[in-house]
């Protein structure tokens, strides 16, 4: 359990140490930039599995934006 509790993840670092946000920034257009690929697929117009594959992708892909932006929050607190 001591191991499970000392596993950092890379982005948690990079929000951590993101002193003026230009790391965020750069993760949420990496995401962004993702997303809008994934929407260009949905309205070119695809199978149903595939359709149902990419809204699942997109709509993780808004959770991880938000997810993003809420540890960035937390960790600028904590500064």
């Amino acid at each position: 359990m001591a191991d499970e509790e000392s596993i950092s993840f890379d982005l948690e670092e990079r929000l951590k140490e993101d002193q003026d946000g230009s790391r965020k920034a750069a993760i949420l257009e990496e995401l962004s930039s993702t997303q809008r690929a994934v929407k260009r697929r949905l309205d070119d117009g695809v199978a149903p599995g595939e359709y149902e594959k990419l809204t699942r992708m997109h709509a993780a892909l808004e959770a991880a934006k938000q997810t993003v932006e809420a540890a960035a929050k937390h960790f600028a607190r904590q500064k």
